[in-house]
C-alpha cells in the first residue's frame, strides 16, 4: 500500500470523512499534529524522568483528542483530571512567579516554551471549532491546562 492516494489533490481529505482541507476540523487536527510533533521533539532532549513520563502520556492524550474530533471514542474527563494533578504537583515544586519570564534557558526549556505557544494556537482553532460545531468541552479544558503544564515543565527543566 502506498501513502500517495492522490485523493487530496483537489483540496479535500478523507481524514474523518470527506472534508475540505481548509475546514476547521482539519485545521484543528493539523494543529494537534504539530503540537504532538513538538512534544516528540522535546522528548529527544535530556529531561527529568518525570517530564518524560508526563510528555509521553500527553502525546497519547493528543492522539485521543484528534480521534474524538473524527467522531471516535470521546476523551474521558479523567484525562483532564490527570493534567490538573500534574499542574498542581509541578507548581508545588517551583517558586511563585513575581514577574513575567523570558522564554529560554536550557534547550529543553526553550522547546517547551515554543510548544506552549503551539498549544495556545491549537486552542484558538479548537475554540473556533467549538463555536461552529458541538464538541466535548473537556477538549478545551485539556488544551488550556496543557499550555499551563508546558509552561511549568519549562520552568522545572530550567530549575533542574
Amino acid at each position: 500500500m502506498t501513502i500517495t492516494t492522490k485523493q487530496g489533490d483537489s483540496g479535500e481529505t478523507y481524514l474523518c470523512g470527506k472534508k475540505l482541507k481548509s475546514s476547521l476540523h482539519v485545521q484543528a487536527i493539523g494543529q494537534l499534529d504539530e503540537l504532538n510533533s513538538w512534544i516528540g521533539f522535546i522528548l529527544t532532549e535530556e529531561l527529568s524522568e518525570k517530564s518524560k513520563q508526563i510528555l509521553t502520556l500527553v502525546q497519547d492524550h493528543i492522539f485521543r483528542i484528534s480521534s474524538e474530533l473524527c467522531g471516535m471514542k470521546p476523551l474521558e474527563s479523567e484525562v483532564v483530571e490527570s493534567i490538573e494533578k500534574w499542574v498542581t504537583e509541578i507548581e508545588s515544586q517551583l517558586e511563585p512567579l513575581t514577574n513575567f519570564i523570558t522564554p529560554g534557558g536550557t534547550k529543553a526549556s526553550a522547546k517547551l516554551h515554543i510548544t506552549r505557544t503551539v498549544c495556545r494556537r491549537s486552542e484558538r482553532v479548537l475554540v473556533a471549532l467549538r463555536k461552529s460545531h458541538d464538541s466535548n468541552p473537556d477538549i478545551l479544558k485539556y488544551i488550556n491546562r496543557l499550555s499551563d503544564l508546558l509552561f511549568l515543565l519549562a520552568r522545572l527543566e530550567n530549575k533542574n
